[in-house]
């Protein structure tokens, strides 16, 4: 009865003429919808121009982490290169497959490395010119690991696609890439792909190098791409070209259940290893809703939805504050509850927020930046000036810097990686990524939001494959390229402050027999007890490598005496001579040594390794150990 009688009064007052309170519903929705209209005009307008922005950001985000995953398989075939320098025997290849096999089962892997099916041995086999009939070839082993055995050597040399390939790396002697092509014509895979070449030199007796060998890292295409893929958000898909005409006939990768046509379409050229490439991102109809920005024609409904609302707003105003006010709340808490779904999404991923009210200097944190930075989730927000100490103390300059180019120089962004005490007593790698989001009337920064990301496995990764190409993998001693440099600096340091140093050449006696009569494994863990044991035998500061198969330097740095030097060749000697027990097996072995003394019987690397060299050979002779140098 309430609503009726309410219904009749409004159409009595109706009848006898419009009043201003009768008129201000309809002036609010007649403005309203003029200016959703033009809100309209213009958000279309801006939306397009967000639009090719963000496109145009994702698609230089994914170029630049297909560079890095590829740096990080040439990387791996750098580290080959490495240990191919540093392992060459006398008289044999420079490499095989079981050192290729060892190195690979040493390499710690990660999402980086994904798509790399394995590597692959190409020996080189010119031709005589003696032979009419030869022909050079390029014969391919076992893929490590492999889809199955490979049956007869296949010669690459022939193959149309793979030649121009292997002969423009011989040519330039750099890491070079293949056309794309089918690896399971050759067994390198199970997919199309890529092929990545490193050639391997060997030097000649003349002073030139010669080519050896190839190794080949097979790419899968489709595993390459498909991690940048599951990055994009939903509604914007990758495809991948070879060239700088996409078509179908050059098409590399297509995304899985990527929709025909788009809003809009943008594309990136990459040149890598002589090959180009086009990137291409495309925006499909459901990309810009994920984004948070609703469509024209959503806002234009909103626009006038809203213009009605304030029309029954003023309507109801005069004795509606209690229903205004609650619809303040319900808008206020769906604001809250987006805030929280963006900031669930972004800890979702593994990284951490936060929000930094520069005038105040407070960090507004969420709970998984506090987990990261060791900062206890009940001892509140921190200020900026108690983050500081959470950082290492190497990092902490470079932090200040960036910050400083950030706010101070005009960049408005800024990108770190920095280092804080994790929960085993160690230290942990973050990535902190910021930017300014806003600014008083004079252009000062007055606030600033970014993210914290742990990149600690990625870190230790590049650290692992850094000490891999420098150290011997099977004895963990500096490998032959390692400690040339560490013989260089000790050189130069002893020039300088005229100090003496000391260098002995160790080689194992019957240790061929005792590796053909029981075994490359017992041979392995016989090398591994010796490397310890020639580490026990010396300091800290010198440096002991390995050369060859059952040979091995000590550089003893200065300053040392010829008695000293003796005294650790003893050492070492006796150390040496001791029962190793190999499970149920007890061996017995001696060593040969040779001993060089800096500027005595040598001032360079090579008179030095010559003097040690036949200081060795001589007490292979005598059947017994002389402790003086060459020529004493």
């Amino acid at each position: 009865m309430t609503l009726r009688r309410r219904l009749l009064r409004w159409r009595v007052r109706w009848r006898e003429g419009p009043s201003l309170a009768q008129g201000l519903p309809w002036a609010v929705l007649l403005l309203g919808l003029l200016l959703s209209l033009g809100l309209w005009s213009h958000e279309r307008r801006e939306a397009e121009i967000v639009l090719q922005r963000d496109v145009d950001a994702a698609l230089h985000a994914a170029s630049q982490r297909l560079g890095h995953r590829l740096d990080a398989l040439q990387q791996i075939l750098s580290a080959v290169h490495a240990l191919a320098q540093a392992q060459e025997p006398a008289g044999g290849p420079a490499l095989d497959e079981a050192r290729l096999a060892r190195f690979l089962a040493a390499m710690p892997l990660g999402i980086e490395h994904a798509g790399l099916e394995g590597l692959a041995l190409v020996r080189w086999l010119p031709s005589r010119p003696e032979d009419d009939e030869a022909a050079p070839r390029a014969l391919l082993g076992p893929l490590l690991p492999g889809p199955g055995p490979l049956g007869q050597p296949q010669d690459l040399w022939r193959d149309p696609l793979l030649r121009p390939a292997l002969l423009r790396a011989r040519e330039s002697g750099q890491i070079t890439l293949s056309p794309a092509l089918d690896l399971r014509r050759w067994r390198l895979g199970h997919s199309p792909g890529v092929l990545l070449v490193q050639p391997l030199f060997r030097p000649a007796p003349d002073g030139s190098r010669r080519l050896e060998s190839w190794v080949l890292a097979p790419v899968s295409v489709a595993a390459l791409m498909d991690p940048l893929q599951a990055q994009l958000p939903r509604g914007l898909s990758l495809r991948l070209f070879e060239g700088d005409a996409p078509g179908d006939d050059t098409l590399l990768y297509q995304a899985a259940r990527a929709p025909a046509g788009g809003l809009l379409q943008r594309q990136q050229r990459l040149l890598r290893g002589g090959q180009d490439w086009t990137l291409q991102l495309q925006a499909h109809e459901d990309y810009a809703p994920l984004a948070g920005r609703a469509e024209p024609r959503t806002l234009a409904l909103s626009g006038v939805l809203g213009s009605v609302l304030l029309a029954l707003l003023a309507w109801a105003l005069a004795g509606s504050r209690e229903r205004a006010q609650a619809l303040a709340q319900r808008m206020t808490r769906a604001l809250r509850e987006s805030e929280q779904r963006w900031a669930f999404a972004l800890e979702g991923a593994g990284d951490g927020v936060w929000d930094w009210d520069m005038r105040a200097d407070v960090l507004v944190t969420t709970a998984r930046w506090k987990t990261l930075m060791g900062w206890p989730l009940m001892a509140g927000e921190p200020r900026f000036q108690q983050m500081l100490p959470l950082v290492h103390p190497d990092e902490q300059p470079g932090l200040r810097q960036r910050l400083r180019d950030c706010i101070q120089g005009g960049v408005g962004s800024f990108e770190v990686e920095f280092r804080v005490r994790a929960a085993d007593g160690g230290w942990r790698w973050l990535m902190a990524r910021g930017r300014i989001v806003e600014r008083d009337g004079r252009e000062v920064p007055r606030r600033m939001i970014g993210t914290l990301s742990d990149i600690d496995a990625r870190r230790q990764s590049e650290a692992q494959i850094h000490f891999l190409a420098r150290h011997d993998p099977l004895t963990e001693l500096a490998n032959r390229a390692h400690f040339s440099e560490r013989l260089q600096l000790a050189l130069a340091h002893a020039r300088r402050y005229h100090e003496t140093l000391g260098l002995i050449l160790v080689d194992l006696d019957r240790f061929k027999p005792v590796n053909d009569l029981h075994g490359h494994a017992v041979g392995d863990d016989l090398l591994q007890a010796m490397a310890r044991r020639l580490k026990a035998a010396v300091r800290e500061t010198d440096v002991v490598g390995r050369i060859g198969g059952d040979e091995f330097l000590v550089l003893l740095c200065g300053p040392v005496s010829r008695d000293s030097a003796r005294h650790v060749a003893e050492k070492i000697y006796n150390l040496v001579a001791q029962p190793l027990q190999l499970g149920e097996l007890r061996l017995e072995l001696t060593c040969s040594l040779g001993l060089a003394l800096y500027p005595e019987d040598g001032d360079d690397e090579r008179s030095l390794k010559k003097a040690a060299d036949d200081a060795m050979y001589a007490s292979k002779r005598a059947g017994r150990l002389l402790l003086g140098t060459a020529g004493h």
